[in-house]
């Protein structure tokens, strides 16, 4: 049988361990809807935590039939079907990720990846849609610049924890001041990138279910990018005080 191309359990990361893949914010991909879905959803992600993905197929699937668009339980989907080295059914379902999912997102990014090692990436599949994103200003300009950095806690790792952060950023000078900017889909592990952001000092939170784990001030200059990392080193709790919720 050909090399095993894997990817990390809830979304991550495609992992290359010898001869195997490694490879995300947003991802921006529909919510399963519905009581239903949400619970297969959930019992999937628990089962594929524990390494039973046969079992997270089952699951999986039985919510891909409640809501066969959403780009989410389709990666999820394709995630476990590439730990059982089965090729086929990853590829049918990342392609329609790699299609289906916003352009940028994790998920398609990771997806492509997956299908450009496994030889699978080609002319069949249509470039991602495009659509506006929360974490972009809405108006490019040469003299916007750009705001990235690391979101780092405890060690978390998210091929093994998937944690969602929300990060705001929130204008402080007279010129910027109506700018507010949020991304609620990064990662812990990953880190966080706003586009387009106007130049001057900012007001930067981090939060995890409603806890407040980072409160900072940066400031973003023109036509630049503006690295301010979120670590445990600036957080206004420590990891010892505080564990953030998965999912």
């Amino acid at each position: 049988m050909g090399t095993r191309l894997l990817v990390s359990v809830g979304a991550a990361l495609v992992l290359f361990g010898g001869c195997q893949q490694s490879a995300p914010p947003p991802p921006a991909s529909v919510t399963p809807i519905g009581s239903l879905t949400t619970q297969l959803k959930a019992e999937g992600d628990a089962l594929a935590a524990k390494g039973d993905y046969e079992a997270a197929v089952v699951k999986y699937l039985a919510a891909v039939n409640q809501e066969p668009n959403d780009v989410t339980l389709r990666f999820a989907l394709a995630v476990a079907f590439s730990h059982l080295d089965r090729r086929d059914e990853a590829t049918e379902h990342f392609k329609f990720v790699a299609s289906r999912g916003r352009a940028g997102s994790a998920e398609v990014d990771m997806a492509r990846e997956w299908l450009a090692r496994a030889g699978a990436l080609d002319g069949s599949i249509p470039p991602p849609r495009q659509e506006p994103s929360v974490q972009e200003a809405a108006t490019p300009s040469p003299s916007k610049g750009r705001l990235i950095g690391k979101l780092l806690w405890g060690g978390i790792d998210p091929r093994d924890n998937l944690v969602r952060m929300t990060v705001t950023i929130t204008g402080g000078d007279d010129a910027n001041r109506e700018v507010t900017l949020r991304g609620t889909n990064f990662k812990l592990g990953w880190g966080y990138d706003f586009k387009n952001v106007p130049p001057g000092t900012y007001r930067v939170v981090g939060e995890n279910s409603g806890t407040l784990m980072w409160d900072q001030k940066v400031t973003v200059v023109p036509a630049k990018d503006t690295v301010f990392d979120l670590t445990d080193a600036n957080s206004l709790v420590t990891p010892k005080d505080f564990t953030p919720s998965e999912g």
